[in-house]
């Protein structure tokens, strides 16, 4: 049988009665279990607050709404003029850019396009449903429009919200048979 022997530099001290060192007279093991629970407390709210659902006041979402902007993520030719843009103003005309949301209080409401404008030939009222949801596995808000029947929902990120109005990312109709990726910024109206 052979005897391992270990051997224990100066600076290290046994604590009798106990299998575990005491290093550097005690300096270095007090101060590890003084900070780690003031580590572990830092940490336990850094990852309560990223692990909380982003804020997104739904009463707020009551009311009426009015396009401002809609920002594509790569540029599209709408209107077929041989010229590309990001901006949707830049590609449709003044018709389909006079676009109102009216969210009701109990998750229903309208969606119209040329209604303000008087020489519109494609004016369209359209009933929907719209409701507010937290995203699955993520603290992503979204908010959600479907049609009145609730078919075909469409989740909107909500990227931004004011007094004054929202920001929503998602996917828009881009003039043809498809949509692109972009952001929409809505003006709220005052009552």
């Amino acid at each position: 049988m052979v005897n391992d022997v270990v051997m224990i530099p100066k600076t290290v001290e046994t604590v009798p009665g106990c299998n575990t060192v005491k290093l550097f007279n005690g300096n270095l093991l007090s101060n590890v279990m003084k900070y780690s629970f003031a580590l572990l407390f830092f940490c336990g709210l850094l990852i309560a607050n990223f692990c909380q659902a982003q804020s997104v006041d739904k009463d707020a979402l009551v009311g009426q709404f009015v396009y401002k902007t809609l920002l594509f993520d790569r540029p599209i030719d709408m209107n077929a003029d041989g010229k590309s843009s990001r901006k949707f103003e830049d590609e449709a005309d003044a018709c389909a850019v006079d676009i109102r949301y009216e969210f009701n209080a109990d998750g229903t409401g309208k969606c119209l396009m040329g209604m303000s404008k008087k020489k519109c030939e494609r004016k369209q009222e359209r009933l929907i449903k719209w409701k507010v949801r937290q995203g699955k596995g993520t603290t992503k808000m979204y908010l959600v429009i479907s049609d009145a029947d609730g078919f075909d929902p469409t989740p909107f990120e909500i990227v931004a919200q004011t007094e004054t109005g929202i920001t929503i990312r998602g996917e828009f109709n881009d003039g043809s048979d498809s949509t692109s990726e972009g952001s929409l910024e809505l003006i709220k109206q005052k009552q």
